[in-house]
């Protein structure tokens, strides 16, 4: 796991606009006919959106993968979970019998026995068919809105809008609050909004409360972040921030941050 945090880790201060992480993990193991035809999708809640597309790219190749898809509610355990928690989209693509079989996990997974000879290579064939497809789709649909949080960085300590120190020292532990930004004072959150079109709002939420909402069409904007009755913030909270087209589309756009601060 310490490849996928590093890149992350790197992506995320380099600013990388990445749209979505597919990560593709344990796809050739399958042991039973259900499993032969049926492979997971998982992601966290705010990456909905990848497992809705990989439904329908499916619908579209379903002839060419003969697979089924099934999605669902994960959000640690992988590689995707180091992108997901320094704010990228994340999809966890493993196979069906993987997941329900605790032969595999018993006597397969991370053990000698993992070899070639135990892979359906027919399996390994059409799962890669569709991560093929979802690939191409995704890189022939273009993206008409965008809305990116880009400070403050994830897994930094910070001294009101000061970033003193990265916060590496927790890089080995997938229950520890590695890419959330530790924040003493208040500090700004600023987002870059990329649009095809003139007509763009930006609303910045506290926790689920909306706290500030724009207007106008400028291609940044930033928030203070603090409570409206200026009661001290203490410990976790989340800043979410969309951003809205006016047009027939209707697009929406959205990013969010978690974050623990202390302010007086």
């Amino acid at each position: 796991m310490y490849g996928s945090y590093l890149y992350a880790h790197n992506a995320s201060h380099r600013g990388d606009n990445i749209v979505a992480v597919i990560d593709a993990d344990m796809i050739g193991y399958a042991h039973t006919t259900e499993g032969g035809q049926t492979l997971y999708f998982a992601s966290p809640e705010r990456s909905k959106w990848i497992r809705d597309f990989v439904t329908t790219v499916n619908t579209l190749y379903r002839n060419q993968t003969n697979i089924t898809v099934e999605t669902v509610l994960q959000s640690s355990g992988s590689d995707f979970q180091s992108f997901d928690e320094y704010g990228f989209d994340t999809i966890n693509a493993m196979g069906y019998d993987c997941n329900n079989e605790s032969y595999y996990w018993e006597h397969i997974y991370h053990t000698a026995n993992d070899t070639s000879d135990r892979l359906n290579w027919t399996y390994l064939a059409k799962v890669t068919k569709l991560l093929l497809a979802v690939v191409a789709e995704f890189a022939s649909t273009p993206l008409e809105l965008q809305v990116i949080i880009t400070t403050p960085y994830q897994g930094y300590f910070y001294f009101f809008n000061h970033p003193l120190r990265p916060l590496d020292s927790w890089k080995s532990s997938f229950y520890s609050p590695r890419g959330i930004p530790m924040i003493l004072g208040r500090a700004t959150v600023n987002v870059d909004v990329i649009s095809h079109n003139d007509t763009v709002d930006v609303i910045f939420y506290l926790d689920g409360n909306i706290q500030a909402w724009f207007y106008d069409n400028a291609s940044s904007h930033n928030w203070t972040i603090h409570d409206p009755y200026n009661f001290p913030l203490i410990g976790k909270h989340v800043v979410q921030v969309y951003t809205y087209v006016y047009t027939p589309s209707e697009k929406v756009a959205s990013d969010e941050i978690n974050i623990i601060i202390y302010t007086i």
